[in-house]
């Protein structure tokens, strides 16, 4: 992985150009056209104080717009098709300053770069096609992070992995884009697009299929399940599962709202006896083990034994909600809809979420950070989408799946997680380890869900 390289020697190198390019009109790399365009406003998240403009063109008609610039920390050029904004707008291509931004624990930017515009009404409309910005830095390593500057400084992974020396990354809104790289001794041990590394203490998993069967890899023990029990289907079907804080016990919800306890989870009240509109989905345990949240498809939360109920979504969702994810204090919860929409109760803090970065993907599940700053959602695809300081590990990239993803879990300190897919596929990146997957085995009934234990 890149070094940390000292950014204050190559900074005074570049500011005396910088300036006079900007003061003549030219930008480093490209010039302006004659009579230099006022520079759009920047980018959201971003200020004129944190960006700085390298260089600015008229949208004209029947031609795209190309910019090339470069900064302290590399070069970059941007592209609007031609007919993507009103003739007359004005299209800016800005470098970002990294030091007004934090990166995620353990690692470090390399490089910012963004591309705004403002139509001749100052509005700053979608374009109809794509713009392209394509980032280029020696720095640059395979499995470097690309990050959308979100409003209020907010950091979105917006790609994955980067290839090395360059990344590009598309767009229709003002956006700008942080690449950020592992710090050398937090550098994984595995590549994140790969499949998962030696077991640190306490790091299985279990799946659980539909039919309330339970399959337990590496250090999960198996303590029971429902298999002949449940039907697999309808009410009575398996749907949620969650292991107590030792991984030493855990707890089977089905669909309307039962729940049983294996192992040291303690065996408590349940939301059976309710009339419920739609049926469960989800559940998170507290962090003590002393109970439980279970969460409906149309938006109801019941809590349960010590876990405090601190707000629901009923009767406010168009869509159905598929997963939640509990607070490391016990003092709140997220839940998530499938369109990837995230709420947020108690101390549960926002940190955006896939529907508004990432329309139209289809959202099966949600993990928390261990610090509670951040989250992860996954799609049925098995994109993951990380926010808050939640890191991105990784996903399948490439791989063709034999059956959706259905579930995610995080390894203990965050540094990694898993993807279960409905025919028992196990996924693991960043540190989480395989131990094993239900694929090739009978199977009664899909898998629907996953907990690390």
């Amino acid at each position: 992985m890149p070094r940390l390289r000292s950014r204050s020697a190559s900074l005074l190198m570049v500011l005396v150009p910088l300036a006079a390019a900007l003061a003549t009109g030219g930008i480093l790399g490209t010039p302006s056209p004659a009579g230099a365009q006022t520079p759009a406003p920047p980018p959201p998240g971003t200020t004129t104080s944190n960006t700085t403009p390298l260089g600015s063109a008229p949208v004209t008609t029947g031609a795209p717009v190309d910019l090339s610039g470069q900064s302290a920390d590399g070069t970059a050029t941007v592209t609007v098709p031609a007919g993507a904004l009103p003739v007359g707008s004005t299209v800016t291509e800005l470098a970002v300053d990294l030091s007004d931004f934090r990166p995620p624990s353990g690692t470090h930017f390399l490089v910012g770069f963004g591309a705004s515009w403002q139509a001749p009404d100052a509005s700053r409309p979608p374009t109809s096609s794509p713009v392209t910005l394509t980032i280029s830095d020696s720095a640059m390593a395979a499995g470097d992070v690309v990050y959308l500057i979100g409003p209020d400084d907010g950091l979105i992974e917006q790609v994955a992995s980067t290839p090395a020396d360059q990344v590009t990354v598309t767009f229709d809104s003002p956006s700008a884009f942080l690449v950020d790289a592992a710090d050398a001794s937090q550098e994984p041990t595995a590549p994140p697009g790969g499949g998962g590394t030696s077991a640190p203490a306490g790091s299985g998993y279990r799946l659980l299929g539909a039919s309330g069967a339970v399959f337990d890899f590496g250090p999960a023990s198996y303590h029971g399940g429902l298999t002949g029990v449940v039907s697999g289907t309808g009410g009575t079907r398996a749907v949620a599962l969650a292991s107590t804080p030792d991984g030493n016990g855990y707890w089977i919800a089905t669909a309307n709202g039962a729940v049983a306890a294996f192992g040291d989870a303690r065996s408590l009240p349940s939301a059976a006896g309710h009339r419920l509109a739609r049926p469960i989905v989800a559940m998170a345990a507290t962090p003590d083990g002393g109970g439980y949240w279970l969460a409906g498809a149309g938006g109801a939360v019941f809590s349960f034994g010590d876990a405090r109920f601190h707000g629901a979504m009923t009767g406010a969702l168009g869509v159905p909600l598929v997963g939640m994810a509990a607070t490391p204090d016990g003092g709140g919860y997220w839940l998530v809809a499938a369109t990837g929409r995230v709420y947020c109760f108690g101390d549960a803090v926002f940190r955006f979420s896939a529907a508004l970065f990432h329309p139209g993907r289809r959202i099966v599940g949600m993990a928390a950070a261990p610090d509670g700053d951040g989250y992860w959602e996954v799609g049925a695809g098995g994109a993951v989408f990380s926010f808050g300081d939640a890191r991105y590990h990784g996903g399948p990239v490439g791989k063709r799946l034999t059956a959706p993803v259905v579930g995610m879990a995080a390894t203990p300190g965050g540094a990694g997680y898993w993807l279960v897919t409905a025919n028992g596929g196990i996924l693991g990146f960043g540190d989480a380890p395989l131990h094993g997957s239900s694929t090739g085995s009978h199977l009664a009934a899909q898998v629907v869900g996953m907990a690390a234990g």
